[in-house]
């Protein structure tokens, strides 16, 4: 697999962030740049399939750009997973293209549980409908779409969430 981290910064400010995006100056991976660089690993890769290709950051949804990298990694990685790690602060700003985009360049959003509260409801009603695969990384599990639905949402996000020491001002 190939773990590509698009933004050094996040949009949370958890004490314990082994990536330091806490603390990190704002910064983007350059589109040029990735392309020029994901280019590279095309050729470098020849037959070979990466298997999955994982978007993280910080938090990459920070990227205004971010489905141009995505449409970018299918044309060039059309046989490997893509995966778009959030910690899912931003989703319930994105609006239904977003979602639709993702289903449409197949690519999976992995929401990392760290129970801020976002409207989990209009996120997950917008992945369903727009299907969207999407999933649930908390402390000890992945939690599978097909066991969220909207109707059992908020019981989920009870049982599921982990928290962390933040300090979101």
């Amino acid at each position: 697999s190939l773990s590509l981290q698009l933004t050094d910064h996040c949009n949370y400010n958890c004490k314990y962030c082994g990536h330091f995006s806490n603390i990190a100056q704002p910064r983007f991976y350059d589109f040029e740049q990735f392309k020029k660089d994901l280019k590279r690993i095309y050729k470098l890769k020849g037959r070979c399939v990466l298997g999955c290709i994982k978007l993280t950051g910080g938090e990459p949804l920070l990227l205004p750009n971010i489905i141009d990298y995505i449409v970018f990694l299918r044309e060039y990685f059309p046989k490997e997973t893509i995966e778009l790690y959030t910690n899912g602060l931003l989703l319930d700003k994105k609006d239904k293209s977003f979602f639709k985009d993702l289903r449409f360049y197949r690519t999976d959003l992995i929401i990392t549980n760290y129970g801020i509260n976002a409207d989990w409801k209009y996120i997950i009603d917008n992945c369903l409908k727009n299907e969207t695969h999407f999933g649930f990384l908390t402390e000890n599990n992945f939690f599978d779409p097909d066991k969220i639905t909207p109707e059992n949402i908020d019981s989920f996000m009870k049982k599921s969430f982990f928290k962390l020491n933040l300090d979101l001002t």
